[in-house]
């Protein structure tokens, strides 16, 4: 389960990742992520839903850091993963290939937290 949104007024991706999907649907999911990129400016913000998502295999390592290194190269700045206060450990995967594509995010609790955080680096 994916869902990829743009927001030009905000110029801010959002993506929303739950259980990953098979190999064909991590392609779709790269195709929406490069349509939704179309839409926004250069220094973009980009908020991921990671609350559902569960830790996956190495292999899809190579699909976070394709769908990783794509955002980068199209100009995203800041970054903020929500992910789930207990229990969950599964966005160290993404924090791990991040820092080898060379960013780092920030972590929130919530949607609006993650809003705050970054309208606030706006202001």
């Amino acid at each position: 389960m994916f869902k990829v949104k743009a927001d030009k007024e905000k110029n801010r991706l959002y993506i929303t990742i739950g259980d990953m999907p098979e190999k064909n649907e991590r392609e779709l999911l790269i195709q929406e992520i490069e349509s939704k990129i179309q839409m926004l400016k250069k220094g973009f913000d980009c908020i991921t839903d990671l609350r559902e998502y569960q830790v996956q295999h190495d292999e899809s390592e190579t699909f976070i850091f394709r769908a990783q290194k794509r955002l980068v190269e199209a100009g995203m700045s800041n970054v903020v993963r929500i992910i789930k206060r207990f229990g969950s450990f599964a966005h160290f995967q993404f924090d791990k290939v991040s820092v080898t594509v060379g960013y780092h995010a920030k972590n929130a609790y919530s949607l609006e937290e993650a809003e705050a955080m970054l309208d606030a680096k706006k202001g």
